[in-house]
């Protein structure tokens, strides 16, 4: 089932994104995809916001993605596959640090889903009380950022005297010293 709401009877439309993504920032899974209204040699893609709760059954290699992505679906399929799965398509092997120790492909189904089009929002799959949930969200207010006082290490002449005899230098091609 789909629900669709005109842009007229939302708030402003960056209003409308930061309730959305906050309110999506629940859930256990969670994709955002934005074209930030950008010409792509194939087209623009759709915004998309896309979520699910439970537990999935996900491909871990390009194999498995494969077989996984020909099974019917009922909306998206929603994921990432990480610079390091190139060592599944070449021997080729990455001796780089990974703090971040991502699985190599990360994919789900989502359960609800939000697509933004020229007219509106079409909210699919799961969509009772989804609006009303997204309305009542709220959004933190921005903190001011603190940048911390700056001050030069070293008197500005001083700093720049070399540069202008290196500047003389190179213009006239004589040394000054």
């Amino acid at each position: 089932m789909a629900v669709f709401v005109s842009y007229g009877s939302l708030p402003a439309p960056a209003e409308f994104r930061a309730r959305a993504l906050h309110w999506a920032a629940q859930f256990a899974y969670c994709a955002y995809y934005e074209p930030n209204d950008l010409e792509y040699p194939q087209g623009a893609f759709e915004r998309l916001l896309a979520v699910a709760n439970g537990p999935q059954t996900a491909p871990a290699s390009l194999p498995e993605l494969e077989k996984w992505l020909t099974q019917p679906a009922p909306g998206p399929r929603c994921g990432f596959i990480t610079y390091d799965v190139k060592n599944e398509v070449e021997a080729l092997h990455s001796h780089h640090f990974d703090g971040l120790q991502w699985p190599s492909l990360h994919f789900f189904s989502p359960e609800t889903w939000l697509c933004w089009g020229p007219d509106g929002v079409e909210i699919k799959g799961k969509t009772a009380g989804v609006l009303e949930a997204i309305l009542t969200t709220k959004v933190p207010a921005e903190a001011p950022v603190q940048v911390a006082a700056m001050r030069p290490a070293c008197p500005k002449p001083s700093i720049w005297r070399p540069w202008r005899l290196f500047g003389k230098t190179f213009l006239t091609g004589k040394s000054t010293s």
